[in-house]
């Protein structure tokens, strides 16, 4: 489980109930959105993930579906149509974050945030 040790709630994740962790980056919350690594969640989904560092864009792609990010756009595309976000792709600590929701709700998934108690863990659980 992830421990802060900024005064924040740590951010945890399920996926139909089990419980997914990144390696080495946690959830954050950054203007009231959960943003996770890219590879995390969409791996977590059964979602493949591309990197174009010249570009600065991730691909994740699942079944007929392709999103395109660009880091620090708040524009990016779904199948080729442009959309708009209000808390962009980004980069932290060498990984390319994106908000949860976002990616979660284009793949059909059902997202609930479960604030726990004062001072312990937020829960974020991701049906499919």
């Amino acid at each position: 489980m992830w421990v802060r040790d900024d005064g924040a709630k740590a951010v945890a994740v399920k996926v139909n109930e089990a419980v997914v962790m990144s390696a080495d980056l946690q959830p954050f919350v950054r203007d009231g959105r959960t943003l996770v690594p890219a590879r995390f969640i969409s791996e977590a989904l059964g979602a493949e993930v591309g990197w174009c560092g010249v570009e600065q864009k991730v691909t994740i792609t699942k079944d007929n579906t392709e999103i395109i990010l660009t880091i620090g756009s708040a524009v990016y595309t779904v199948n080729g149509s442009q959309r708009t976000l209000d808390v962009p792709a980004q980069l932290r600590e060498g990984r390319t974050v994106v908000p949860l929701r976002l990616i979660a709700e284009i793949f059909g998934c059902e997202v609930e945030w479960d604030p726990g108690p004062r001072n312990r863990i937020d829960w974020i659980r991701i049906t499919t």
